[in-house]
């Protein structure tokens, strides 16, 4: 196997230094707001993109269980699986992401 950049998952992905200026198409996240990744980690040639998705889904699930019930989304849930032996020392953990879907428009519905 070999190692997957995030910049291959996620072409014109770029990770910022400090005092970068972030082009106006482009969504921005804090590596603060990812707190289990790091800059190497998250460089787009020799980072790692599944441990980018693996962070962004654990903030995102933790972030969302932390609001109160009735500040979430009607129309999300994130949910993560309770890790699962894989063997070789290694774990399994699944990460679900339910979207509702506005079936006229096939994108997610409204609130």
């Amino acid at each position: 196997m070999t190692n997957v950049a995030p910049s291959q998952l996620f072409p014109g992905y770029v990770a910022l230094a400090a005092g970068d200026a972030a082009p106006a198409d482009c969504i921005a996240i804090p590596l603060t707001a990812l707190p289990g990744l790091s800059p190497a980690e998250a460089d787009e040639n020799t980072g790692s993109a599944p441990k980018l998705v693996y962070e962004f889904l654990r903030a995102a699930t933790d972030n969302n269980n932390t609001l109160a019930t009735t500040a979430r989304s009607s129309r999300m849930t994130l949910s993560r699986s309770t890790p699962q032996g894989a063997g070789n020392n290694l774990v399994s953990v699944g990460h679900t992401a339910t979207v509702q879907l506005d079936v006229s428009g096939a994108d997610v519905a409204a609130e």
